[in-house]
């Protein structure tokens, strides 16, 4: 009998792996190169820039690594809070913008969309430099949200209207990701 209750005693390593915290959305992604690429890419392009939005953000803090620009939008469809950035909730495709903004970054989101093509060139009139990053040549079903995969370079060309000055392939945890500027 009592080996029955010593057995049953969770050991160290059980209560360590049970307690142990979840990460959140955004612990589990901030350091994923593609974020590090984006980054770089919008130091490129818009060293100067005064103004930046970032569309389908997910209120993640991403924006704030963007330390050379002043003024910091996030919008999405979800209610949210976002320490150092105005935040919005709004469907982007109903959205006026107040003004065209120096930087629009949009990461992993036209792949959700069914009507991509609407929202990516609605992207390019809200700002002077997009950064839209989407995955690369995912296999259909790989994620059950992605409606558009896999996505390739003709079809974010299709969809954007029109070609990008850069883009790149990055590779995450296996997965691949592509990244494309348009001016």
């Amino acid at each position: 009998m009592l080996g029955a209750l010593v057995r049953r005693i969770p050991t160290a390593k059980f209560l360590a792996t049970k307690l142990k915290k979840k990460k959140t959305y955004w612990e589990s992604r901030s350091g994923m190169n593609y974020y590090k690429e984006v980054l770089s890419l919008a130091r490129k392009y818009a060293p100067g820039a005064k103004s930046i939005v970032d569309v389908g953000s997910f209120y993640t803090p991403f924006i704030n690594r963007f330390g050379w620009i002043e003024e910091k939008v996030s919008l999405d469809l979800r209610l949210g809070y976002l320490e150092g950035a105005r935040v919005i909730r709004a469907d982007f495709y109903k959205w006026k913008p107040d003004k065209k903004y120096d930087l629009v970054i949009c990461l992993q989101v036209l792949e959700h969309l069914e009507k991509p093509e609407i929202f990516a060139r609605k992207l390019l009139k809200t700002g002077r430099v997009v950064i839209i990053s989407v995955p690369y040549k995912w296999k259909r079903g790989l994620y059950h949200r992605h409606i558009q995969d896999p996505v390739d370079e003709k079809k974010i060309i299709k969809w954007v209207g029109k070609n990008w000055k850069e883009h790149l392939i990055v590779e995450d945890n296996g997965l691949k990701r592509l990244i494309a500027v348009f001016k």
